[in-house]
Protein backbone atom coordinates (compact mmCIF):
# COMPACT_ATOMS: atom_id res chain seq x y z
CA UNK A 1 0.00 0.00 0.00
CA UNK A 2 1.16 3.94 -0.75
CA UNK A 3 1.22 6.58 1.56
CA UNK A 4 2.16 10.33 0.63
CA UNK A 5 4.96 11.96 0.83
CA UNK A 6 6.08 15.59 0.04
CA UNK A 7 8.65 15.79 -1.83
CA UNK A 8 9.36 19.28 -1.73
CA UNK A 9 11.36 21.02 1.37
CA UNK A 10 8.99 22.90 3.68
CA UNK A 11 9.67 26.78 3.27
CA UNK A 12 8.04 29.71 5.21
CA UNK A 13 8.47 32.73 4.27
CA UNK A 14 11.51 34.65 6.15
CA UNK A 15 13.19 33.03 8.89
CA UNK A 16 12.11 29.14 9.15
CA UNK A 17 10.42 28.23 11.88
CA UNK A 18 10.84 25.05 14.65
CA UNK A 19 8.38 23.24 12.87
CA UNK A 20 9.72 23.74 9.50
CA UNK A 21 13.30 22.25 10.86
CA UNK A 22 11.17 19.56 12.07
CA UNK A 23 9.66 18.77 8.87
CA UNK A 24 12.78 19.18 6.84
CA UNK A 25 15.11 17.08 9.14
CA UNK A 26 12.13 14.32 9.40
CA UNK A 27 11.76 14.58 5.21
CA UNK A 28 15.61 14.06 4.81
CA UNK A 29 15.56 10.80 6.94
CA UNK A 30 12.39 8.82 5.82
CA UNK A 31 13.85 10.19 1.98
CA UNK A 32 16.51 7.73 2.42
CA UNK A 33 14.63 4.52 3.00
CA UNK A 34 14.09 2.60 -0.41
CA UNK A 35 10.35 1.89 0.64
CA UNK A 36 9.82 5.46 0.42
CA UNK A 37 7.96 7.01 -2.68
CA UNK A 38 7.93 10.74 -2.43
CA UNK A 39 5.81 12.48 -5.20
CA UNK A 40 6.38 15.85 -6.30
CA UNK A 41 3.74 18.74 -6.59
CA UNK A 42 2.08 19.06 -10.28
CA UNK A 43 -0.70 21.15 -11.07
CA UNK A 44 -3.22 18.66 -10.24
CA UNK A 45 -2.17 19.07 -6.44
CA UNK A 46 -2.82 22.24 -6.52
CA UNK A 47 -6.31 22.49 -7.93
CA UNK A 48 -6.88 19.87 -5.41
CA UNK A 49 -5.62 22.23 -2.69
CA UNK A 50 -8.33 24.91 -4.13
CA UNK A 51 -10.99 22.86 -3.71
CA UNK A 52 -9.98 21.80 -0.12
CA UNK A 53 -9.03 25.10 1.20
CA UNK A 54 -13.27 25.45 1.76
CA UNK A 55 -13.69 22.61 4.49
CA UNK A 56 -11.32 24.87 6.87
CA UNK A 57 -8.45 23.17 6.70
CA UNK A 58 -4.85 24.48 7.71
CA UNK A 59 -3.00 25.52 5.20
CA UNK A 60 -0.45 22.30 5.40
CA UNK A 61 -3.27 20.33 5.97
CA UNK A 62 -4.77 21.56 2.63
CA UNK A 63 -1.15 20.35 0.85
CA UNK A 64 -1.08 16.94 2.36
CA UNK A 65 -4.36 16.12 1.67
CA UNK A 66 -4.00 17.39 -2.04
CA UNK A 67 -0.77 15.72 -2.43
CA UNK A 68 -2.89 12.06 -1.28
CA UNK A 69 -4.98 12.12 -3.70
CA UNK A 70 -2.25 11.11 -6.24
CA UNK A 71 -2.24 7.53 -4.39
CA UNK A 72 -5.38 7.28 -2.80
CA UNK A 73 -4.60 6.88 0.88
CA UNK A 74 -3.24 9.15 3.59
CA UNK A 75 -1.80 7.99 6.85
CA UNK A 76 -2.40 10.59 9.54
CA UNK A 77 -3.24 11.01 13.39
CA UNK A 78 -4.96 14.75 12.67
CA UNK A 79 -8.18 14.05 13.83
CA UNK A 80 -9.22 17.05 11.53
CA UNK A 81 -7.82 14.94 8.76
CA UNK A 82 -9.44 12.02 10.33
CA UNK A 83 -13.09 13.27 10.19
CA UNK A 84 -13.47 13.86 6.27
CA UNK A 85 -15.70 11.44 4.85
CA UNK A 86 -15.93 11.61 1.03
CA UNK A 87 -13.24 13.44 -0.10
CA UNK A 88 -11.67 10.62 -2.53
CA UNK A 89 -9.13 9.58 -0.33
CA UNK A 90 -9.09 6.64 2.37
CA UNK A 91 -7.46 7.80 5.68
CA UNK A 92 -5.86 5.90 7.99
CA UNK A 93 -5.46 6.38 11.60
CA UNK A 94 -1.71 5.92 12.20
CA UNK A 95 -2.88 5.32 16.42
CA UNK A 96 -4.71 2.41 15.32
CA UNK A 97 -3.32 1.02 13.12
CA UNK A 98 -0.11 0.36 15.54
CA UNK A 99 -2.64 -0.64 18.05
CA UNK A 100 -3.90 -3.07 15.32
CA UNK A 101 -0.24 -4.35 14.35
CA UNK A 102 0.57 -4.60 18.08
CA UNK A 103 3.09 -1.90 18.10
CA UNK A 104 3.65 0.07 20.34
CA UNK A 105 4.50 3.97 20.19
CA UNK A 106 7.73 3.21 21.88
CA UNK A 107 9.22 1.52 19.30
CA UNK A 108 8.53 3.08 16.27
Amino acid sequence: MRFLLLKRRLKIGGKRSGINEKFNEGLSVISTDEKVVIHGYRAMDDKRFNEFLPLGLSFFDAVILAQSCTVGNLLTEDSKLLHLKDIGVKIFNWAVLLIERGISRNEN
